[in-house]
């Protein structure tokens, strides 16, 4: 069965009063290796209670997996011609490494904390102007 069945089936357990424990155990009976799980189920029963009685699955927000955008890192690999060529073939979007950027150089991070280390505990002579 596909989930649009299940679904179907959740909401007619749903209007004949049966509870999400007594859903699922009735689905289980007869679909032991495919039944939808109890959280699936529980989430069924809200929407019907909310008045939501479609058992259509509405649309998702998120991430759109429509493009492929390809971060490239100067890596060898990538600049091989047949990766180029394939990239190309299934035209992704291609974003080229900067030469610097702040926000993706990560070796700051350890540098700054090396660094706080070497100098904790010390104590500095007040410099003269």
């Amino acid at each position: 069965m596909d989930k649009k069945e299940f679904r179907v089936l959740i909401k007619y357990c749903f209007l004949k009063g049966k509870n999400t424990v007594e859903a699922k155990t009735r689905l289980d009976a007869e679909f032991p290796d495919t039944a939808p799980g109890k959280s699936n189920i529980k989430d069924w029963y809200a929407k019907f209670r909310r008045g939501e009685m479609s058992t259509e699955d509405g649309q998702r927000t998120g991430r759109l997996k429509e493009e492929v955008l390809l971060h490239q890192d100067n890596a060898p690999y990538y600049k091989s011609v047949k990766t180029m060529a394939k990239i190309h073939d299934l035209d992704f979007e291609f974003l080229p490494h900067p030469q610097y950027s702040p926000d993706l150089a990560t070796i700051d991070y350890f540098l700054f904390s090396d660094f706080k280390r070497m100098l904790a505990r010390r104590n500095f002579r007040r410099m003269k102007r």
